[in-house]
């Protein structure tokens, strides 16, 4: 049996030899790309989009946007749990 070093030196060099090479950034031009995301809302969501866009932007991406600060998919709970005395909502049964 070979030794582990030796082993894992043979693994490493047949790797390098069969996986393919990253390309240079220069290559990647997708596009166009659609940022989607809170873009003006004052939220950790709303900063990651932005700098998102602007990040790609800076590589000169043809980079678009969507905003979707408006859209709410928050669902409307009752305000106090329901049953509680002051509940606006019925008690299920």
């Amino acid at each position: 049996m070979l030794p582990r070093e030796l082993r894992r030196k043979a693994l490493y060099s047949a790797l390098d030899l069969t996986a393919p090479r990253a390309s240079s950034p220069d290559r990647l031009r997708p596009g166009p790309l659609i940022v989607g995301g809170q873009l003006t809302t004052a939220s950790g969501l709303g900063e990651s989009a932005r700098l998102c866009l602007d990040a790609l932007r800076n590589l000169d991406w043809d980079a678009g946007h969507a905003d979707i600060s408006t859209c709410s998919c928050a669902p409307t709970w009752p305000t106090t749990c329901p049953g509680h005395r002051h509940s606006p909502v019925k008690a299920a049964r």
